[in-house]
């Protein structure tokens, strides 16, 4: 599923004015074949008011859906259903990463989402009936260089975040 991008622009919008801070409602389902525990989950929420604007960003490294739910930005309680999904409000950071590190002081820090919060549902499961992920294309070494390097930088979120975290 690396590389893989959804897109949903069906909302609804439930109170305020566009533009103005208003909270949309978007009930999809999107579904993505993955195999690899370690891929990771970036959502990105944009405005498409005037031109597309980074609004905030989410990222989580699926392995942590099913080993550690916690372990990622979200506003207490976080829900756990018996058939493994995972559901609540999750805290997003801006377009530098700013409210996605410093995991260890806590789920919600930062009192709220640098850059707004978005509610979902995650749920990793096993389905038979989909045809499994085709094959990765061939690339060269430095190509998957470059892919894991975007992705490690995704999972470390805020250098200047991560730095003050470890040095105190």
């Amino acid at each position: 599923a690396r590389g893989v991008a959804l897109l949903t622009t069906i909302g609804t919008l439930v109170g305020g004015a566009e533009g103005s801070g208003g909270e949309w409602v978007f009930d999809d389902e999107m579904l993505l074949r993955v195999s690899d525990p370690s891929t990771v989950l970036h959502v990105c929420v944009y405005s498409s008011v005037g031109r597309d604007q980074l609004l905030g960003q989410w990222v989580l490294t699926l392995k942590y859906l099913v080993t550690q739910p916690d372990y990622c930005k979200h506003a207490p309680p976080l829900a756990r259903s018996r058939d493994g999904s995972v559901s609540g409000t999750f805290l997003l950071s801006d377009a530098k990463l700013r409210g996605s590190a410093v995991r260890a002081l806590g789920p919600s820090e930062l009192g709220k989402g640098y850059s707004g919060e978005v509610d979902m549902r995650l749920h990793w499961m096993h389905a038979a009936s989909l045809p499994p992920p085709p094959p990765p294309k061939r690339r060269t070494a430095l190509e998957q260089l470059k892919e894991n390097s975007g992705e490690t930088a995704l999972r470390l979120g805020s250098v200047a975040e991560l730095r003050e975290a470890l040095s105190s």
